[in-house]
């Protein structure tokens, strides 16, 4: 991991907003599976348990690598899932921040919450997640396992309100024109991009 967290400064020339549609941002790290368990994360909980004092448990994410090739196309794969632990959520007492811990994954969430939070900017994230990293880091190295990272993620999550309502998804994404309603065999209720 990365020692000595360096404060990187917001570009001048970036562009900011007093109110940005920023919902949420997800900045993390995935890596080689490692044999952590609740049991692991519940004492590095007690590191971080003063700023993040609910835990809760939830289903693993599936892992997944990014390819840059271009894509052929596979023919349907049949798995049958195997238990593979859990993924641990340390949450601060607003909600606004959120660590996600599994076996082979460390994510950072920065949310809007309840209170409608002001969005601190990528760098400000960007600062907590590396200092979140280079501790689970230090964890595992305790625990005689290392981190050897696979994937690299950062995932923001606007919420871009529509002058009457909800956004049919047909109309964000209306360069498919009518054809989608079409191929899904009528209008589609909810989606996810």
């Amino acid at each position: 991991m990365r020692r000595g967290v360096r404060v990187v400064k917001r570009p001048a020339d970036l562009p900011d907003y007093g109110d940005p549609p920023v919902n949420e941002v997800v900045i993390g790290i995935q890596f080689n599976q490692t044999t952590m368990t609740g049991a692991h994360v519940g004492l590095f909980w007690e590191e971080l348990r003063e700023e993040f004092p609910k835990a809760y448990e939830q289903p693993p994410l599936e892992p997944k690598i990014e390819s840059l090739q271009s894509r052929r196309f596979s023919a349907p794969i049949l798995e049958f899932a195997s238990w593979r632990g859990s993924r641990h959520w340390l949450i601060s007492e607003d909600d606004v921040q959120l660590i996600q811990i599994q076996a082979d994954r460390l994510l950072y969430n920065w949310r809007r919450g309840p209170r409608n939070a002001v969005y601190p900017h990528f760098e400000v994230l960007q600062e907590k997640f590396w200092s979140i990293a280079e501790k689970w880091s230090d964890f595992l190295k305790k625990h005689k396992q290392a981190l050897k990272l696979t994937q690299w993620e950062v995932t923001y999550i606007n919420q871009i309100p529509t002058p009457n309502g909800q956004l049919a998804l047909a109309e964000a994404l209306s360069f498919w024109g009518g054809q989608l309603d079409r191929a899904l065999g009528g209008a589609v209720e909810a989606g996810r991009m």
